[in-house]
């Protein structure tokens, strides 16, 4: 089976990690910790995210570190892009840290590697109050590797500021097709300036390539572990979003692969040069804490109106490393983080809605106008929601990756859709191997 994350040359992970250590803060004491102090257990806790989740979660272990003297922990964080390379070469030097943010399409790759914790039979961690219909995303092969810690959905973020100041008004969501989607686009583009796109980019992350599959019938990858989307499916998707591009909705290719490679305080949606972009919707407090502006949540286009292949998806889950010193510990704080209530009144809806119905009910009361978006929204599409697809395969984390090295060729009309669909399915199955 193929390793699926990638392990850089010597230099390349010197230089990383080197960038990476101005994100690792150092709390008072460490040293004594790493020294061995009586009674005293050290942990790392890694995740990715925005400036305002950086903040959110050294909050929530100030907290937990109050409530347990004997614990320190040592925060690691930083963007998406950065933090996958940093578990990467982690996980390949066997020295992943004590408890780390997890996403569903390395999940699969890490617990058949053996790398995380089976949490199944813990004393520490409580799952007695987690969302049940969410609760299995965490387990692979009968086993609990990951703590849900909470949910989301695929979503378009508009800027209504944007479209009001350019009086277009927004479609019906609620049966909206792909057809009506690049009209309103389109509308969009001709009634604002010229440094003001209609939409970010799309084509460049496997959400939305999930949400195509299914509303035509199919899923991103097999119940059997394969890759199960098909050539004409993939082939119409990047069609799609050639068209986008030749219309002029969307940014120029150079600049599509700049934004896609910016973080996302960066990004069209939180600098409003963008009236819409494709997120999922635990993103849209940060993105509106970024932006300023008065922005909503949408739901997707669809195929069938009457079919939106809508789906909720566990937005992130903590898992502990198998190799830690530490599990005790280590189950303490995710216990911590996800089922109890200061945590998620430090956190709200930061990381979408809280797994933990408990926590979701106390803290209620106290969301933020943009927090309370999200449970609305979360709440609004809940009739309309199907079973979830299928994991990402092991060995399939890097789909994304090599997804969006191929829209660019698309984008660039260095290849054309059909090519790009027959090459990307060949060099996905190839990493599967």
């Amino acid at each position: 089976m193929r390793q699926a994350p990638t392990v850089f040359g010597i230099a390349g992970c010197l230089t990383l990690a080197l960038a990476l250590s101005s994100c690792a803060q150092e709390p008072p004491g460490q040293d004594a910790a790493e020294e061995g102090g009586e009674g005293q257990n050290t942990l790392e806790v890694a995740w990715w995210g925005s400036d305002l989740r950086h903040r959110m979660t050294q909050d929530v272990i100030a907290a937990f570190e109050a409530e347990n003297p004997d614990i320190t922990i040592t925060p690691i964080f930083s963007d998406w892009n950065g933090y996958w390379d940093r578990i990467a070469i982690s996980g390949a030097a066997s020295d992943l840290p004590d408890v780390f943010q997890m996403d569903e399409k390395y999940l699969s790759t890490y617990a058949s590697q053996g790398q995380l914790a089976d949490l199944s039979d813990s004393d520490i961690v409580d799952t007695e109050s987690i969302d049940p219909s969410v609760l299995p995303a965490g387990e692979v092969d009968g086993s609990l590797y990951a703590l849900v810690a909470s949910v989301n959905t695929y979503s378009l973020v508009a800027n209504t500021e944007i479209l009001d100041d350019a009086g277009v008004q927004i479609p019906d969501d609620t049966t909206w097709s792909w057809n009506e989607f690049v009209d309103f686009t389109q509308e969009v583009s001709e009634s604002t300036d010229a440094d003001t796109y209609a939409l970010q980019h799309w084509g460049m992350d496997d959400g939305g390539l999930q949400l195509w599959a299914r509303q035509h019938g199919e899923t991103l990858w097999g119940q059997d572990g394969g890759l199960a989307v098909s050539e004409e499916v993939l082939a119409g998707w990047w069609e799609y979003v050639l068209d986008l591009s030749h219309t002029g909705v969307i940014p120029e290719p150079g600049r599509v692969q700049e934004m896609d490679s910016s973080t996302q305080e960066q990004s069209g949606t939180a600098t409003n040069t963008a009236a819409l972009g494709f997120w999922w919707s635990n993103q849209f407090a940060s993105l509106s804490d970024s932006s300023g502006q008065d922005l909503t949540l949408l739901r997707p286009p669809r195929v069938d109106p009457a079919d939106p292949q809508t789906y909720y998806k566990p937005s992130m889950f903590w898992s502990v490393s198998a190799g830690t010193a530490n599990q005790e510990a280590a189950e303490k704080f995710v216990n911590f983080i996800v089922n109890s209530p200061e945590a998620g009144e430090i956190l709200l809806g930061e990381r979408g809605v809280p797994s933990n119905t408990e926590v979701r009910d106390a803290i209620a009361d106290d969301l933020t106008a943009n927090d309370q978006a999200v449970v609305d929204f979360i709440n609004e599409v809940s009739d309309e929601v199907s079973p979830p697809p299928p994991m990402t395969a092991p060995g399939g984390s890097e789909l994304e990756t090599v997804l969006k090295r191929y829209t660019l060729q698309v984008l660039f009309e260095s290849m054309t859709p059909q090519e790009a669909a027959t090459q990307f399915i060949a060099e996905i199955e190839g990493m599967l191997e």
